[in-house]
């Protein structure tokens, strides 16, 4: 499936606010509304996406899509920018207006209808409460929820009703009946570069198409006006919720093992020689433990050793070989209560930390299970130097949730835990593939563009803090990792 963007238009409600700017990129809460479209298409399995674009093109410039350009968006409207992209109309394709806000939610009720032509219709009042009902573009269902008309000057007696949501689904039979008709609106219709979607939409009704209504009860904002506007940054929340960059371990799981950093040893080698235990039977716990690799490579310098392993992810850890009969729990680090005080000589959390929601708890809980002398080695990777601090936290915005750690970061949690004799070492991975990193992540592929796009335009000083290496479509470089350990 498909979907189709319409942001050609220079009208904006809401230009005393934001400015003059097309109303797609209307910012809410350091996110615009053609991000938040983009983040729930993606959500819902499209990535096949259009724009059609117009005043003011050039600062509508989202990597991983297509654009095309209504350059007479002045003298046009909406259902000319739609045929704009008319290459794009020959499959299953969603068509969305530039300036709607929806929920994850919203968009999957109309995706899913059957019909040829799905129209999404608002049937709440809130939606419009403030509003000039007469400025609205008002759909009318019958019994079964087709479509009677679209109309601007309502006469809604007996009639169930609603507002058209500017979402619009048609299946591949469904476009073959948008063309056709449009083909003999343009001809019989001498206005038809001005007409709206919704006149057209009543053209194809009245020519004895059925064309379906779905009803959306929440989840959804057209921005008409201010009022609409701070309606939007007040259910921010509701919105921001469905289409946020989440950490989704089942599809990682199915590729991190090909992450080069995962296999490389050096950190591994880093972490055992801060190890430097005596125990003759040590029992260790690795925090995050993942597809294993941190206890493989303990288990096989320390064969007596007694390991376990906790991590939120059952999908990570099924990936672990039987063979190391390792103890296994899904748990979070945040809360150890399968384990006792005293209980282990060594815990390890490498790449897990920049994961945890509320440090000073995992790191009273780690000290918790430490035996007295008992030794916790953390290693996580950092930015390279302070400068390059903010590039790193806005790319990694993309991927996850993350903490971004400074090495004086991890000696304090250290410290302000009561662990001693603070150690560290550093390790420089080099010719680090961007794609290879990027490829296996399981982000998303628009935001696997985006953090592309940072690092192809990155300033020359933050090239040479990573010293880039551009090979092609790939950049290799070097990447830093701290190791950090203390005792109790």
């Amino acid at each position: 499936m498909k979907a189709i963007i319409l942001a050609a238009g220079n009208r904006n409600e809401v230009s005393e606010i934001v400015g003059n700017i097309p109303k797609a990129l209307i910012e809410i809460n350091n996110t615009t509304i053609i991000e938040m479209q983009l983040n729930i298409l993606h959500m819902c399995g499209i990535d096949d996406i259009s724009i059609v674009k117009g005043y003011k093109e050039e600062l509508i410039d989202i990597p991983g899509v297509k654009y095309y350009y209504n350059k007479d968006y002045e003298l046009n409207n909406i259902l000319y920018s739609l045929f704009c992209a008319e290459k794009e109309l020959d499959d299953d394709v969603i068509i969305i207006y530039g300036d709607v806000a929806f929920n994850k939610e919203c968009l999957e009720r109309i995706i899913y209808s059957k019909k040829d032509i799905s129209l999404g219709i608002a049937v709440s009042l809130e939606n419009y409460k403030k509003e000039n009902i007469k400025n609205l573009e008002m759909s009318y269902l019958d019994p079964d929820n087709n479509i009677i008309n679209i109309n601007k000057n309502p006469n809604h007696k007996n009639e169930t009703y609603g507002q058209f949501t500017g979402i619009m689904k048609c299946s591949k039979n469904g476009i073959d009946i948008i063309k056709n008709n449009y083909k003999y609106f343009s001809i019989y219709n001498k206005n038809y570069k001005n007409a709206l979607i919704s006149e057209f939409i009543n053209n194809i009704i009245n020519l004895g198409n059925k064309i379906f209504g779905v009803v959306i009860e929440s989840g959804w904002i057209k921005i008409n006006s201010i009022d609409d506007y701070y309606k939007l940054k007040e259910s921010y929340d509701e919105f921001y919720g469905a289409y946020k960059t989440r950490t989704d371990w089942a599809v990682r799981s199915e590729m991190y093992n090909n992450i080069s950093w995962v296999n490389k040893e050096e950190t591994l080698d880093a972490m055992f020689e801060l190890c430097n235990n005596s125990c003759t039977n040590p029992k260790i716990l690795d925090i995050g433990v993942g597809t294993g690799k941190v206890l493989k490579y303990f288990k096989n310098k320390i064969n007596n050793a007694i390991c376990y392993g906790i991590d939120i992810s059952k999908e990570m850890m099924n990936k672990i070989d039987d063979e190391y009969e390792f103890n296994l729990l899904v748990g979070n680090v945040e809360e150890l209560s399968e384990f006792g005080n005293d209980t282990f000589d060594i815990v390890t959390a490498r790449m897990s930390f920049h994961h945890v929601k509320n440090l000073k708890k995992a790191m009273s809980e780690v000290y918790r299970v430490l035996k007295k002398d008992g030794k916790f080695i953390i290693c996580e990777g950092v930015p390279p130097n302070k400068e390059t601090l903010e590039f790193y936290k806005e790319m990694f915005k993309y991927k996850e949730d993350r903490n971004t750690f400074l090495v004086d970061d991890l000696i304090n949690l250290m410290n302000d835990t009561g662990l001693r004799k603070i150690t560290t070492r550093t390790i420089i991975n080099k010719g680090m593939s961007m794609n290879n990193w990027l490829n296996n992540s399981g982000v998303p592929y628009r935001n696997q563009d985006i953090i592309r796009k940072m690092h192809f335009e990155c300033s020359k000083d933050i090239q040479k803090s990573y010293k880039m290496e551009f090979v092609g479509d790939d950049i290799l470089m070097e990447w830093k990792f701290i190791v950090v350990c203390g005792i109790k």
